[in-house]
C-alpha cells in the first residue's frame, strides 16, 4: 500500500478573530465554557495548550466525538461542520485564549509512510477503506482521496463525517479507532 508521503504539514495560520466567529457559529459554547470554574454541564476549553497544533486538537476531538454527539444530540443542536479554515482559525482562538501554564512545545512529527500503513491496518480502517487494491469500499477509496490538503484539513474531514462513520461502524460492529500521541499524522 502506497501512503501519501508529501502533504502539507503546516496549514496556514488560524485567524484568531474568525476562530471566535467559528466558536459562536457553531454554537460551540452550548457544551464549552472558557471559565476556570467547573461546570457539570458544560466542558472547560482553556485546557488548550498554548503550543497545541492544530492535527492534535483534531485527533483529541475525534477522540471525544462519539460523547460530543451525544452531547450534542441532548442539546437538540445539529453536528458542526467546518469548512475552508475554519478550523485553524479555531484552533488560533482557542490557543490564544487559553490557560494552559506549561509552555512546553507539543510537537507535530512527520508521519511515516510504514508506520502510517501499521496504523491504518491496526486501527480497523482497512475494514471500510480502499488503498487502491487492499480494504474494502465502504468508505472513501483513499488512494483516490484528495491529499493536496493540509493535515488538518484532511482531519477535518474526518471530522465532518464522524457521526455518520460512527453509526457506520456501530452497525459493522466494528470498534472505533481511538488515535493516540501522533498516531492521526
Amino acid at each position: 500500500m502506497k501512503l501519501v508521503y508529501f502533504i502539507k504539514y503546516l496549514d496556514v495560520p488560524g485567524n484568531i478573530e474568525k476562530g471566535s466567529m467559528v466558536l459562536s457559529q457553531k454554537a460551540c459554547l452550548a457544551c464549552h465554557t472558557f471559565k476556570s470554574v467547573k461546570s457539570k454541564k458544560k466542558i472547560l476549553l482553556s485546557w488548550v495548550n498554548i503550543d497545541a497544533n492544530p492535527l492534535s486538537l483534531m485527533q483529541n476531538m475525534w477522540n471525544k466525538g462519539v460523547q460530543m454527539d451525544v452531547a450534542i444530540s441532548d442539546r437538540g443542536l445539529r453536528w458542526p461542520v467546518f469548512i475552508g479554515a475554519e478550523t485553524v482559525d479555531l484552533f488560533a482562538h482557542l490557543i490564544k485564549i487559553s490557560l494552559f501554564d506549561n509552555r512546553s512545545p507539543a510537537y507535530l512529527m512527520p508521519g511515516s509512510p510504514q508506520r502510517g500503513e501499521a496504523i491504518f491496518e491496526a486501527k480497523g480502517c482497512i475494514k471500510c477503506h480502499k488503498t487502491g487494491t487492499q480494504g474494502i469500499a465502504v468508505g472513501p477509496d483513499l488512494a483516490q482521496a484528495n491529499f493536496y490538503l493540509g493535515v488538518t484539513q484532511i482531519a477535518q474531514r474526518l471530522w465532518n463525517a464522524g457521526p455518520v462513520i460512527w453509526k457506520k461502524m456501530q452497525a459493522m460492529h466494528i470498534d472505533r479507532p481511538v488515535f493516540q500521541e501522533n498516531e492521526m499524522a
